[in-house]
């Protein structure tokens, strides 16, 4: 097991490039339930084949179907495994049982996922913008661009149709000067309650801000590593992988970024430090030895078995 404490240094900074996780398809079929419900439909729903298995609303959550141009989706919030073993990754599954990580279109919000630090952002695709995880800084791969053929909040609202019918019947039947009278009366009240109000109103404010912020920073209780091909759940403060005996974590007090492994057999004759990184320009491990105090990982350890990111420095721009 690790230390109680994280190694809160780092032996350097590196730079490197982008990568990205690669699709994947299921070779099953299931239902699905959708967290969000649709008013009406322009074109037939598209036949669903090959898709993951094992999801249960009661069980998991809700998922939440798009439909859009080229594709429908159904966006898992988390990944799962079904009862034969086969661990599904959170994300988007078009029809074919194509797996997307992040989609986005036009006017309407999807569900992006860092996938360095993991973390979720809601976001809304606008030409030329570039989303940039508001937790690591990372750049945030978009799999696909679609056109949506309608929105997806559920059904459409009825309140604005309904207020404007009470306005036309307010103006016949009780008179258009009436209805102006109204119109007044209820912008001057406004205005009187954001004036003798104005400290309810920032407090509020501040308090939506506060909370988005900690739900921002907060870690996800798993985390699909790539370069293992599996997906990795917290233990304790830590990730976990029981295969290879690594525990790692991201390390934002230091600038940029880091992740840190701590490796059973070679870590622990560290005693109370041992975390380790690995030099992507030079092709090297090193070790936390003391407090602060790093040096390259001695040439007795084998380090065939050990893996790492291809991407640790997750706090620059790309």
């Amino acid at each position: 097991m690790p230390p109680s404490h994280h190694s809160h240094s780092s032996h350097s900074s590196h730079s490197h490039s982008h990568s990205s996780h690669s699709s994947h398809s299921h070779s099953s079929h299931s239902s699905y339930s959708s967290g969000r419900s649709r008013s009406y439909s322009p074109r037939p729903v598209r036949t669903r084949t090959n898709q993951p298995t094992g999801w249960s609303t009661a069980k998991h959550g809700n998922c939440i179907r798009y439909d859009f141009r080229d594709h429908d989706y159904i966006y898992y919030p988390h990944s799962w495994t079904d009862e034969n073993g086969n661990v599904f990754r959170e994300g988007y599954y078009d029809e074919n049982g194509i797996h997307y990580t992040n989609i986005a279109a036009s006017n309407v919000q999807t569900t992006l996922t860092c996938e360095f630090c993991g973390t979720k952002s809601i976001w809304e695709w606008k030409e030329g913008t570039i989303p940039v995880c508001s937790n690591c800084g990372g750049q945030i791969k978009i799999d696909k661009i679609d056109a949506a053929v309608n929105n997806v909040s559920g059904t459409r609202s009825s309140k604005k149709p309904f207020l404007t019918a009470l306005l036309i019947g307010l103006g016949i039947y009780v008179g258009i000067p009436l209805t102006v009278v109204f119109f007044y009366i209820v912008v001057i009240l406004a205005s009187l309650f954001f004036k003798l109000f104005p400290a309810h109103k920032n407090s509020s404010t501040d308090q939506t801000t506060r909370t988005a912020v900690v739900e921002t920073q907060k870690m996800p209780s798993s985390v699909y590593v790539k370069e293992i091909n599996r997906t990795c759940y917290l233990d304790g403060e830590d990730y976990y992988d029981e295969m290879t005996q690594c525990w790692f974590w991201y390390n934002t007090d230091v600038v940029p970024g880091q992740w840190q492994y701590w490796y059973e057999g070679i870590s622990s004759d560290y005693g109370d430090y041992g975390w380790m990184e690995y030099d992507d320009d030079k092709g090297i491990w090193y070790i936390e030895i003391s407090d602060g105090k790093w040096k390259k990982l001695p040439d007795k350890y084998d380090t065939t078995d050990l893996w790492h990111f291809e991407n640790k420095n997750v706090n620059e721009l790309y």
